[in-house]
Formats: structure tokens, C-alpha cells, sequence
């Protein structure tokens, strides 16, 4: 039983020492996480950036042939480059690798290690996404909208700053569905400038929506054709009873119903002021 504990306290000093060394001569493939990105494929050695069993060194990427302060210079611009002179935190605060090939190497941005005189103008750092997302449209005080550093789509806006009274096309696209295609310009007609949803679209300027018309917009236009309309999907469900009856008196457009009928709802009345009352009776005929 003791020549067994024995071997086992010579052995494994030298199996440690075999891991050590191997992981010593190969360390790429016994330590490596994953892939380098491709502006860092060219490095062969881990030791350029990792110093064994400490860890990675920042100063390892400023004092060796990649990031040294004149190289910096040909692809930041002046701002960028002075916060990574000015900066006093480790690289990888800021910077992340073995992400792959393609992988983003700068994970969440602290702005509080920025000086303040550059925190109080964004558009120093990030001119290439105010010119992206609304070019001269409003000033570059991004603060006054933008309330996080972290997402830039949590905004406070008060539509007053805008200079002039402006459509609001030119800074909202129109959305590109049928609806808005059948629609004016007018927004806020719909819309208010708190949220765009839920809309106000006030249907009873054509037609009050509801007791039993308070339905799905498909169901009075399909295929999202809001250009027309069809009373037929839920009124006389026999269509060549419809069409027969309006054929005889030489009407072959019969699918604007209140072209010609009226129809009294809340004692108000939609439709034709000199036409007939609209026939909500079903066709009993199933000959066709």
C-alpha cells in the first residue's frame, strides 16, 4: 500500500511538469479560447501579448510593432487617438480578442474614463453616426435627445427645439405599406409627437366602427388594400346573387355599397344621401 502512495507522489510532480512544459513550447493550442481577429492574424507568438502566468499586458500592446503611438494615428482620428494616450486603464477594459476572424474586439465602452471637455461634445467621437442618422437636421448637442450612453435609441425629444415648423417626413420616412401609400402626409393628423403608437386615426370620418362593424381592418379590406373596401365578407355572402341582381339593372361596379345605399348608425348616416337603405338581407338562392 506505501509503494503505491509513493509512486503516486513521484508521479505526479512529473506529470505536472510534462502539462507545464508542453503547455510552455505549444501554448497557441493548449491555452488558446479561440481564433485571433484578422487584423491580429499575423501574430504567431502568444508571448506578444500574454507574459506566462500573469496574465495579458497592456504595455505589451503599445511598446510592441502593432500599437505604438504613431500607428495609432493612421487609423484613429485625433480625438480617438488622444483618449488612447490619455488613457490610463488596461487595454483589454475596453478590448476583448479570440472572437474569430470576424469578431468584434471592443466590448462596452466606459465613457467615464473620457475627460469631460469631450464627454460634453459627442459629436467628437461619434460625427460618422450624427451625420448617418439625421444629417443637419438638428444641432450636435446629442444630450438634448440622447439620455444613455449606452443605447442610442433611449431619447427624450421635445419636438419644440426643432427650428421651424417642418413635415414630418423630412426627418420620420414614410413607412412603406399600404396604408400610409393611401394616406396624405399629415401625420400628426394620426400621430402624436409622444409616440407614434397606439395611432388616432379617427375612422368615423368614413365609417364609425362599431357593435358588430368593430372588426379586423381585413375584414372590410383585404389583401391590406385600403384603397377599397368590400361589405360583402360579412353582408350577402352569396356574391353571384350580388352580382346577378345588380346586372339586371345595368351595374357591374357594385363594390362601393355606399356609392348608392346609406346606412344609419347612432343616428347618423353613412353612404349615399339619395340612395336606398343598404339591403342587409342574405340570399336564400343556392342555385349558383
Amino acid at each position: 500500500m506505501k509503494r503505491h502512495i509513493y509512486i503516486v507522489l513521484l508521479a505526479t510532480p512529473a506529470v505536472l511538469l510534462i502539462i507545464w512544459a508542453i503547455g510552455y513550447i505549444f501554448p497557441t493550442h493548449f491555452y488558446s479560447p479561440g481564433d485571433l481577429c484578422k487584423g491580429h492574424e499575423e501574430i504567431k507568438s502568444c508571448r506578444q501579448c500574454h507574459i506566462p502566468f500573469k496574465g495579458v499586458a497592456s504595455s505589451l500592446c503599445s511598446t510592441s510593432d502593432c500599437h505604438q503611438t504613431f500607428k495609432l494615428s493612421q487609423f484613429h482620428n485625433k480625438q480617438l487617438l488622444d483618449l488612447h494616450i490619455s488613457n490610463t486603464k488596461e487595454c483589454f477594459c475596453c478590448h476583448t480578442e479570440h472572437k474569430g476572424v470576424a469578431g468584434k474586439i471592443t466590448t462596452h465602452f466606459d465613457h467615464n474614463i473620457v475627460e469631460l471637455n469631450i464627454l460634453n461634445n459627442c459629436v467628437t467621437c461619434h460625427k460618422a453616426d450624427y451625420q448617418n442618422a439625421h444629417p443637419d437636421k438638428y444641432n450636435s448637442d446629442c444630450k438634448s435627445c440622447h439620455i444613455s450612453t449606452t443605447a442610442w435609441k433611449a431619447i427624450s425629444f421635445d419636438h419644440n427645439t426643432v427650428s421651424g415648423k417642418q413635415d414630418c417626413i423630412e426627418c420620420h420616412l414614410k413607412p412603406n405599406d399600404n396604408l400610409h401609400a393611401t394616406v396624405s402626409d399629415d401625420c400628426i393628423s394620426c400621430h402624436k409627437t409622444v409616440r407614434w403608437r397606439p395611432a388616432i386615426f379617427d375612422h368615423d370620418k368614413y365609417f364609425p366602427l362599431t357593435e358588430d362593424h368593430y372588426v379586423s381592418c381585413e375584414t372590410c379590406h383585404p389583401n391590406d388594400n385600403y384603397k377599397q373596401y368590400t361589405c360583402l365578407n360579412c353582408h350577402e355572402h352569396n356574391t353571384s346573387h350580388i352580382r346577378r341582381e345588380h346586372e339586371e339593372h345595368d351595374i357591374y361596379d357594385y363594390g362601393d355599397c355606399l356609392r348608392c345605399h346609406y346606412v344609419t348608425i347612432n343616428g347618423n348616416r353613412y353612404g349615399s344621401l339619395k340612395g336606398e337603405p343598404f339591403d342587409d338581407e342574405s340570399s336564400d338562392d343556392s342555385s349558383d
